[in-house]
């Protein structure tokens, strides 16, 4: 992440770089009692003259680790990457004042106290899908902080609820948590941290083995976190973005529906009756009225269902290219156009990752061979 030196001058035209990013990490209690750090310390006042100093910050690239953002008084309000005179924001306010600082400090100051760790998690954004939901005006630098802070008001809540094995606090009020919007790297960050205000005794809540045996839990799963990032974009996403999401994605659900409904008919004919001969006698007999794919894809060359499975991929292929070869087609083509829009808002594929558009195709071929298979099975 490069700091700019500028406020909002957001970097353009990064295609394959995914919307949000949302790195999470945490610090124990002990590690910042141990380097004399107070939690409170990430924050200041909104006087200009007691807050941080830019000159201590040039060299800050944003996204730091959070230990060191603790030797940076203040760093969260820090004048270089703020535009606001109040820019903290949290569960109750967009905007806290210097009453609200004070309380804040002192919440952040007794988790501590109580050995809980402080988190915090950064939702690094790519300017042109700031631009395309109508979030940034790259001509006027001005964008939309309200809605910003309101999206992840929703996102705390979301990660403090189910980011751990229970929720985080146990009663209204026992997690202290604050957020800001920073804007001198050419990506928009906003930032989260929360922490936990009294003692945490929940065994569930704590570590029970390792060096690490009786403190709380710190590491939040990647699937809470995935989930956070899915809401996060679906909150901020314009109604026209919003609005084509939904129509490509009805569009396929309904080309899946036809074929599914049109490929009975068009399998038990004759044209088929060879290749339906070769995989009912290719189906283990030891396991009628069992016949599934399971977990595995048709194409697995493993377990007793294998050879099955691949002659019915290949009379899928055939059918495809066929009877079903428009509805097919259309199906297939809108899947991998939505392959495209989650490039746009999560990033290139990486190797190994699968494509929505190769999910939803597994879904509906195992759909049809389990369909075809629960026909062949009635056969005396």
């Amino acid at each position: 992440m490069a700091k700019t030196g500028e406020i909002a001058a957001f970097a353009l035209g990064e295609k394959k770089t995914a919307m949000v990013n949302l790195p999470a990490q945490f610090v124990t209690s002990s590690t910042a009692d141990m380097k004399g750090q107070k939690y409170s310390d990430l924050v200041d006042y909104a006087d200009n003259s007691e807050k941080t100093s830019d000159l201590n910050n040039e060299s800050i690239t944003d996204l730091i680790d959070l230990k060191e953002q603790f030797s940076k008084r203040g760093y969260a309000n820090r004048n270089s990457a703020v535009t606001e005179t109040h820019p903290i924001f949290g569960n109750d306010k967009l905007n806290y004042d210097n009453h609200d600082i004070s309380v804040l400090r002192k919440n952040l100051d007794e988790a501590q106290e109580n050995g809980n760790n402080i988190h915090e998690l950064a939702f690094s954004i790519r300017g042109d899908w700031l631009v395309k939901n109508n979030l940034y005006d790259p001509e006027t630098r001005m964008i939309d902080q309200n809605k910003l802070k309101h999206a992840e008001q929703s996102i705390a809540k979301t990660l403090i609820n189910n980011g751990f094995n229970l929720p985080l606090g146990e009663y209204e009020d026992d997690v202290v948590w604050f957020g800001v919007i920073h804007q001198d790297t050419d990506h928009l960050n906003m930032h989260l941290w929360f922490a936990k205000r009294s003692r945490e005794t929940r065994q569930e809540m704590l570590k029970q083995e390792g060096k690490y045996k009786g403190q709380p839990i710190g590491v939040i799963p990647l699937e809470v976190i995935e989930q956070a990032k899915r809401q996060f974009r679906k909150q901020l996403m314009s109604s026209q973005e919003l609005r084509r999401h939904q129509e490509i994605l009805k569009c396929v659900g309904g080309f899946k529906k036809e074929i599914v409904e049109a490929a009975p008919d068009n399998l038990l004919n004759d044209r088929h009756a060879k290749a339906i001969k070769q995989i009912y006698d290719a189906l283990p007999q030891d396991m009628k009225g069992r016949w599934q794919v399971g977990n595995a894809q048709l194409t697995a060359g493993k377990g007793k269902m294998a050879k099955a499975n691949q002659l019915t991929n290949q009379l899928l292929d055939d059918l495809f290219d066929k009877e079903l070869k428009p509805e097919y087609e259309g199906f297939k083509s809108l899947a991998q156009e939505y392959d495209a829009i989650n490039i746009e808002d999560q990033g290139v594929i990486h190797k190994g990752q699968r494509k929505w558009s190769e999910n939803k195709e597994d879904e509906l071929r195992k759909r049809l061979a389990n369909q075809l298979y629960k026909h062949l099975a009635q056969i005396e």
